[in-house]
């Protein structure tokens, strides 16, 4: 285990334009939402964690304000955190249909 966090979320301001239905909604109902953490080597506030909707390339490129949905903190690391080889993408989700019809939100 490399690190354990704490991070508290605006569940409020999750894009419902964001939520995609999983694999077996039809039997769970299950939906996700994508979310970007930036984790910071400095503090701000006792946060150094910084969660917030994903941006396009075009919106990072227009500089866009990135849409905070929450901050948190590191409260415990033993100083290996690795980055992990892509996989390759199974599409798991229905990305196809945005529509929200049926979704518990």
């Amino acid at each position: 285990m490399g690190s354990l966090a704490n991070l508290s979320i605006r569940v409020d301001k999750l894009p419902k334009e964001n939520f995609k239905k999983g694999k077996n909604y039809d039997q769970t109902g299950e939906v996700y939402c994508d979310i970007t953490i930036s984790i910071n080597d400095e503090t701000r506030f006792k946060n150094n964690i910084f969660c917030y909707v994903p941006q396009t390339k075009e919106e990072r490129d227009a500089k866009k304000k990135k849409q905070a949905l929450g901050n948190g903190q590191i409260f415990w690391t033993d100083g290996s955190i690795k980055v992990v080889d892509r996989e390759e993408n199974k599409n798991t989700s229905n990305n196809d249909n945005k529509e929200d019809e049926g979704l518990p939100f």
